[in-house]
Formats: structure tokens, C-alpha cells, sequence
């Protein structure tokens, strides 16, 4: 690879004569002899009449771009700033006020993006999708921000094409706008992970959505300014269990709320006691009478500062345990004789009696105990025999525990931060495990390339159909029933 590495004072600009396809003709260069390193410099004012009018990286090179800054840049086609068929890894670098005519007015990833500690500001695509990125392939966004950005198609933040994966991590979209169509923060056609963001004040033209993501080619996940999406943490938000009588119980930073169909407004149902600045919830699951527990943590993994709470169908809410460190995976027993739960820095599942008539949990006594060396337990689920499956954070794996705590099986995962699975398909005998990437490097990235990916395993056992909420807006008669697809849990 060769290594570029310039003074923060100098900055580049194309010469028209030289090359009017590549802002730069010397980085195009060396991106042929396999890649380039460029740090601490500026591309401003530079126009390309076909992609990349501040950088472009060719199919099968790389670019690692650090503490630089891409401004007034403009193509013809897509990528103002950075146009990538390649690898690019961009840190700590500023696009601001980049222009693409068909999309991607700050960036147009067609290969493999990863964006850290970046801002992309006021970039616009003037006929096209994504004003900030335009992602065609794989984007990992993390630890960066995207505001004021334009599209006069879709994604006024981020447009995601079909076939693409794009995650969003600890990051924050504000103010970016689509016109006329929707997505004015993101727009997904593709696979989407969103952890620990922010999409706030957004616009999307007809819709007002902070959010558009389709789901069988035409469905909003949210909508108008009510949106969850749409000036929440989206940190703070669970989607919860589906409800008897139709739509969705979710548990939010601060409260529990109903969310009666994708893209109507959210009805608040009821607050909790350990609400506030710096928690969250973190996971949840329906008791045997479609009660609704859900357990918080603090952002910080303060030891002590979470607890599990229950929601009841009145709306009523109660603390049932206090202490909680990092509330995860909780499940019950058929005959509802039994709760397991997982608080995960105690590496330990616990069983608790539980009675089910009243909602009550008593003696707390551990069932297991998870070697450090095998991981962090998470989320989990229970088979049709009471076996328990639980995801292992760090350990790449789902382990199988009978009723008594004997180890039985272990599913081993290509993505070592297992988060969680759960029992589906049409006779519940596939399990299905999630994963997540959070935090982790590139060089782990290369070596887990599925992390953060949704596996399906057949392992012999079968699953049970998850238990539905009962928790309802009391001042509205409940719409009619619905039929979703099928899930496990």
C-alpha cells in the first residue's frame, strides 16, 4: 500500500486538465498499486464529471483517510466528497457542503465503508438519494454525525439500496431532510442495524419521517413527527412482544408505550420509577398471563443501577427487583412454575419460584454459573422440553442447559458477540440467533466478517409460539385482531 502522509495546512485541488474524473490525480495512482494512507488534508473546490469529486477509490483498492477534511466538492454523478467501489476506512474526517448530482452528495459506498468519530455536514445529492451517504454495499457508521444534509430523492441522512447492510452505531442524525419522498434521516431498502443513536428533527417530505425502512416493499417502520425515530434515542427504545388484540408494547427510556400498528403514533401506557437521563431498557419477555417484564441498565454499565420491572394489563407497573446491573434474558417454564433470568455481570442463570396468578417472584438461588473463558450470558429462550438455550456475549456460541443446569449442547457461532435466539418457522424447530458488532475493531471485523448477522441453526429441538402482551390503552377500544407471521420464543 502506498503511504501518503501530508500536513494538516495543505490542501488539494484538482487541476481540470489533468484529469476531470478524479479530484485527484496522484491518489488515483496509487490507489492502483493496491491503496493509499492520507492523513491530516484537505480537498476542498474540487469537481469530477463522473464519480468521486474529492477522492475515489477504485474496485480492489483501499483507503485509510484519517483527520482530514473534503468540503465544496461536487461530481456529476455520485460521491461528492468520496465515491468507494472498494475498502475505505475513513476516521475522524470531516465532509461538509459536497455535492453528487445522482446520489450520495457527501459519500456513495458501492464496496466496503467504515466511518468513525466523523462528521458529514451539509453535504446534498441534487437529483438523487442519500444527501449524506448513499450506501450500495456494506457501511458501518459509528461514533459520527450526519446533520443538515440534503436529498432530493430519498435519505436525506443515509439512503440504503437494496441488497445492502448498513449499521449505525452510537452516531446522531439531525436536522437531514428528503424531498419529496420520505426517509429524511434514513431510508432503507436493505438490512439495518440502528444501536445507541439519535434521529432527531428530521424531514421527509410527504411522510415527515425520521425513518423509512421497508419491510416487503411498502411499509413504514415509523412516521409523521410522533415517531419513535424521529427525536428519541433510538438507544432508549425496545420493540417488545405483539399484544393479543394487535400491535406493538414497547419499553422506552422513559416509560412503556403502545404502538398500535407501523407508522401510528405512539401511546403512552404508563412511567417507571428508575426513568431518566442515562438508563435504558435493555430486554423484556411476556409471563405465562401476558404480563410484561422488561429490565433497564445504565448507559455507563453502572454496577446496581438497573432493575426488572412488570407491567401489568391495567397499566399498573411494579419493581420487582432492584440491583441490576445489565438486565438480559428471562423466560418461563410451561406450567409458569418457574422463572429463569439473566442479569449478565453476574455470569450466572437464575431461577426463581414464580406464581403466576399473582405475577410474584421469590427464592432466587443460581442454576448455573458460565465460566468466564465461555463468554457473557444474554439473551435466552426455553424449548418445548424446558431446556434453556442462552446466547454467550464473547463466546461465539449458544449453549443448551437442561432444567437442572447440566450442560447438554453448544451451537458454536461465527460472530463472537452472541446476543440473543429465540424458536421460529412454521413448527418452531429453527433457532434463530442474533449477533452484534459494537465495539469491535477491524482487524476483528476481518476475522468474524458475519458478526452482527442473524443465523439459523437446526438443532433438533423445537420452540414454543412467544407469548402475547395484554397491556392496553385505557382510554381506547382495542383495534381488530391480526394474524403476524409466526415466532418463537
Amino acid at each position: 500500500m502506498a503511504r501518503i502522509e501530508l500536513d494538516l495546512a495543505h490542501s488539494y485541488k484538482a487541476d481540470p486538465k489533468e484529469d476531470a474524473d478524479y479530484a485527484l490525480r496522484p491518489l488515483r495512482m496509487a490507489f492502483e498499486d493496491g491503496g493509499a494512507y492520507v492523513a491530516t488534508s484537505a480537498f476542498a473546490g474540487n469537481s469530477a464529471g463522473n464519480s468521486g469529486g474529492g477522492l475515489a477509490v477504485e474496485f480492489g483498492s483501499q483507503l485509510l483517510l484519517a483527520s482530514s477534511t473534503l468540503s465544496g466538492n461536487s461530481s456529476n454523478q455520485t460521491g461528492g466528497g468520496l465515491y468507494n467501489a472498494g475498502d475505505a476506512f475513513v476516521d475522524f474526517s470531516t465532509f461538509a457542503s459536497n455535492s453528487g448530482v445522482w446520489g450520495g452528495g457527501g459519500i456513495h459506498n458501492l464496496g466496503e465503508l467504515d466511518l468513525g468519530g466523523s462528521t458529514l455536514l451539509g453535504n446534498q445529492s441534487s437529483s438523487g438519494d442519500g444527501g449524506g451517504i448513499a450506501n450500495g454495499r456494506n457501511a458501518s457508521v459509528t461514533n459520527s454525525t450526519l446533520s443538515g444534509n440534503t436529498s432530493a430523492g430519498v435519505g436525506g441522512g443515509i439512503a440504503a439500496s437494496d441488497e445492502s447492510f448498513t449499521f449505525v452505531t452510537n452516531s446522531t442524525l439531525r436536522s437531514n431532510s428528503a424531498a419529496p419522498n420520505g426517509g429524511g434521516g434514513i431510508f432503507v431498502d436493505g438490512s439495518f442495524t440502528l444501536n445507541n443513536s439519535i434521529v432527531a428533527e428530521s424531514s421527509g417530505g410527504d411522510c415527515g419521517l425520521g425513518i423509512y425502512h421497508i419491510f416487503d416493499g411498502d411499509n413504514n417502520l415509523a412516521s409523521d413527527d410522533s415517531c419513535p425515530f424521529n427525536g428519541v434515542d433510538v438507544n432508549d427504545l425496545f420493540l417488545g412482544p405483539l399484544r393479543d388484540n394487535g400491535g406493538l408494547v414497547l419499553a422506552l427510556a422513559g416509560g412503556f408505550a403502545l404502538a398500535e400498528r407501523f407508522g401510528a403514533p405512539l401511546r403512552r401506557l404508563a412511567e417507571y420509577d428508575g426513568a431518566g437521563p442515562g438508563m435504558r431498557m435493555n430486554d423484556g419477555k411476556c409471563d405465562p398471563a401476558g404480563r410484561f417484564w422488561a429490565g433497564s441498565m445504565a448507559l455507563d454499565f453502572r454496577e446496581g443501577a438497573g432493575a426488572l420491572y412488570r407491567l401489568d394489563p391495567g397499566g399498573a407497573v411494579t419493581r420487582m427487583l432492584e440491583g441490576v446491573t445489565i438486565s438480559n434474558g428471562m423466560d418461563w417454564t410451561e406450567d409458569g412454575a418457574r422463572m429463569y433470568y439473566i442479569d449478565s455481570p453476574r455470569r450466572t442463570i437464575d431461577v426463581f419460584d414464580f406464581d403466576p396468578a399473582r405475577g410474584a417472584i421469590a427464592n432466587r438461588r443460581v442454576l448455573v454459573e458460565i465460566p468466564e473463558e465461555a463468554g457473557v450470558p444474554d439473551g435466552m429462550t426455553l424449548d418445548s422440553e424446558g431446556r434453556i438455550w442462552v446466547a454467550l456475549w464473547g463466546g461465539g456460541a449458544v449453549r443448551c442447559y437442561s432444567p437442572a443446569g447440566k450442560l447438554e449442547e453448544v451451537i458454536a457461532v461465527p460472530a463472537p458477540q452472541t446476543t440473543s435466539c429465540c424458536f421460529g418457522g412454521g413448527d418452531f424447530a429453527v433457532l434463530y440467533i442474533t449477533s452484534a458488532r459494537d465495539g469491535m475493531s477491524r482487524e476483528q471485523l476481518k476475522r468474524a466478517p458475519h458478526a452482527g448477522g442473524v443465523f439459523a441453526a437446526w438443532c433438533g429441538a423445537r420452540g414454543r409460539a412467544a407469548r402475547r402482551g395484554t397491556p392496553r390503552h385505557p382510554s381506547r377500544s382495542p383495534p381488530s385482531p391480526r394474524h403476524p407471521d409466526r415466532i418463537g420464543g
